[in-house]
């Protein structure tokens, strides 16, 4: 007898379980979860029992999932720039980049001789 194929979970599906593994992960309320995500929390609970999350929303879940556990600032701004950070790896030191070669380098202008005159308002004097 053949086996049967489990069934694959709808994105609907994927979402709840996503939006409610970062919600345990980082212990959050669905509002302090809608701060962090500049939406209302009427939307994070419809994304829980409806799904229909944004690429965009999906790829910023996915991120937070993957940062750690930590006490978060209260600012929302502040919470969310700690967990990205943390998901990024960005507290880790990132090796130097390498010169551009000669080809690419920002061409550099000479230093005018004098600076023109200035109004009041920093507006040019014209004759």
């Amino acid at each position: 007898m053949a086996k049967q194929k489990e069934p694959q979970p709808t994105p609907a599906e994927r979402d709840r379980a996503l939006l409610h593994a970062v919600r345990q992960r980082h212990a959050m309320s669905q509002w302090r979860l809608a701060q962090l995500l500049g939406v209302h929390s009427v939307t994070v609970s419809r994304w829980e029992t409806r799904g229909g999350l944004t690429p965009w929303q999906r790829g910023l879940l996915l991120k937070l999932q993957e940062a750690k556990p930590q006490a978060l600032p209260e600012a929302p701004l502040e919470a969310l720039a700690v967990l990205l950070a943390s998901a990024y790896e960005l507290d880790r030191p990132r090796p130097a980049p390498a010169p551009l070669p000669p080809s690419r380098r920002p061409l550099s202008l000479p230093a005018p001789e004098s600076e023109p005159e200035r109004g009041r308002f920093g507006r040019l004097e014209i004759d």
